[in-house]
């Protein structure tokens, strides 16, 4: 089968799909990226809580695509309202609120993406983003270095994953978007490659947190 891609916007590129060929989100999927031991969530959801509270002292919380729950439930001792979406049928953590898809549209003081927005099954991801009512996004997605400078690196790349990973951004084109849908980004890193390494020298995960614009 030919996977084909389309370049929506400068460093934004979304592979062309359609939905009965999508990988399937059910507890299995989640148990493959749950083999991760306990040192390294507590490490990574540390570092994601503790990067997020530099920039927001939220009430709230939606996290998008929440998959085992860690993140979750890590924040428990700093946040007293917790939701949590996700297309699986693994129930959150104990004394978080899952929500529909309807429900995405309510108010919350921050919403997280973390390994998720990637996987959106939208032919265009920004009218997706402006249907969120939140003070503050934070996103950690794949670092997409251009499939045109690096064809063979995008090729070979461990994130290109056919019909599962259907979404690729570059510090510039995430930005972009959030600029465009009325957000002031502040932080821009790759922090979680301390945690979560390049297997060569571009940088792995990319980290954002925007605020909306008053």
């Amino acid at each position: 089968m030919n996977v084909y891609y389309t370049t929506k916007r400068p460093g934004y590129v979304m592979q062309e799909f359609k939905e009965e060929d999508l990988v399937k989100y059910d507890k299995e999927y989640v148990k493959k990226y749950s083999k991760y031991d306990q040192l390294f969530n507590e490490a990574l959801n540390f570092n994601r809580l503790q990067t997020l509270l530099q920039y927001a002292s939220p009430d709230s919380l939606l996290d998008v695509g929440y998959g085992d729950g860690t993140f979750l439930e890590k924040c428990k001792k700093n946040i007293t309202n917790l939701y949590g979406y996700d297309v699986s049928d693994v129930d959150p953590p104990e004394g978080v609120f899952r929500v529909s898809e309807e429900s995405l549209q309510w108010k919350y003081d921050v919403v997280t993406f973390f390994d998720s927005l990637e996987h959106v099954p939208e032919h265009d991801i920004v009218p997706y983003l402006r249907k969120f009512d939140t003070n503050c996004f934070m996103i950690s997605v794949p670092w997409f270095h251009s499939a045109c400078a690096y064809p063979e690196w995008f090729m070979n790349w461990k994130h290109r994953r056919e019909n599962e990973h259907l979404h690729f951004f570059d510090s510039f084109g995430l930005i972009s978007i959030l600029n465009e849908i009325g957000y002031k980004v502040a932080h821009v890193s790759n922090i979680e490659d301390s945690i979560r390494p390049s297997e060569d020298d571009k940088p792995n995960i990319l980290t954002v947190i925007a605020i909306r614009n008053d």
